[in-house]
């Protein structure tokens, strides 16, 4: 049920965003100062973008094991090895 209305809302914005291109293109050929507005859904109206978490929105640092920390170390040794071996042998 709430797949067949999250689609018939996606349509009928879809419908405004085809008929706003019309009307920006009537508003640019009246030289008007306009400006239409595109409509767009929000979050609470799409369910797949509130699983989504940007970056920035966690506030707390991410926690790394000491296996994984052993292991960016050694990365970053070794690429460190890599870049001084670049700048000897050109």
């Amino acid at each position: 049920m709430y797949v067949h209305t999250y689609t018939v809302l996606y349509l009928c914005v879809l419908c405004i965003q085809e008929r706003n291109v019309r009307i920006a293109k009537i508003v640019s050929d009246l030289k008007l100062a306009d400006v239409v507005v595109d409509p767009c859904l929000d979050s609470h109206e799409d369910p797949e973008q509130l699983l989504v978490v940007d970056p920035s929105e966690v506030k707390v640092e991410k926690y790394i094991s000491e296996e994984e920390a052993k292991r960016l170390e050694e990365e970053a040794r070794l690429d460190e090895e890599k870049k001084a071996a670049e700048r000897v042998s050109p």
